[in-house]
């Protein structure tokens, strides 16, 4: 082979080395650039699915509260039934509103309003368990679940929510400010489903009204906080 052949294979050789780096580097930079697309992707995703969580949990909480709403009590409620059936168990629950609500909004104003709603709601948690249902149900009007209560340990519960409210100091809102509830208390025992349970509890939730406001109707009973 003469010394041109040789040269010549070599810049063969060479220029096959060089088209192989280049091929390489292109490649290189192109994992690299997808490894990019691989985790910005991943982080859009994360960004999506936290996003769509907090959506979900806007939509089952009351934004004013920071409690359950209606709509988390409508697929809630029907399964803790459910549970409660199973196992044999009770559950009890209350229906309860505030006393004159509207004479608060028209007296102090809505944002005083907004602010006993608000209290009201850390009163509520401070008084029920953590395994309890609580909801805004609608306006000043509130709806309390308790699994596994039977209605004797359901009464004390609102009793003492009763006492609890009453001895608030209101006036650290606005002064004059008092505030006092009626609740209507049902259980398993009035009612096997949602709809038979709310409607008792809302039926002694007007007779507690009727019968002077401030107190609990609980069965043939009605308790008063002195």
């Amino acid at each position: 082979m003469t010394t041109l052949a040789l040269a010549s294979s070599w810049l063969t050789v060479v220029g096959l080395i060089a088209v192989c780096f280049a091929i390489a580097g292109r490649l290189l930079v192109q994992r690299r650039q997808l490894a990019g697309l691989v985790a910005a992707l991943e982080l859009a995703n994360e960004r999506t699915a936290a996003y769509a969580r907090e959506m979900e949990r806007q939509a089952l909480e009351d934004t004013l509260t920071g409690l359950h709403n209606r709509r988390y009590m409508n697929a809630e409620l029907p399964r803790e039934l459910e549970r409660t059936r199973r196992f044999g168990r009770q559950l009890s629950l209350a229906i309860l509103d505030i006393d004159d609500f509207k004479v608060i909004n028209d007296r102090y104003s809505h944002q005083v309003g907004d602010r006993v709603l608000a209290e009201l709601a850390r009163l509520l948690r401070a008084t029920c368990r953590s395994m309890d249902g609580i909801v805004r149900y609608g306006g000043d009007e509130f709806v309390l679940y308790f699994p596994e209560t039977p209605p004797a340990a359901g009464r004390t519960t609102c009793q003492r929510l009763l006492a609890r409210v009453r001895a608030h100091h209101w006036a650290g809102l606005e002064p004059g400010l008092r505030v006092s509830l009626s609740i209507g208390l049902a259980s398993t025992r009035d009612a096997g489903n949602v709809e038979g349970l709310l409607e008792a509890a809302d039926h002694r939730l007007r007779q507690a009204k009727q019968a002077g406001k401030n107190r609990l109707a609980a069965g043939p009973s009605l308790v008063r906080v002195a």
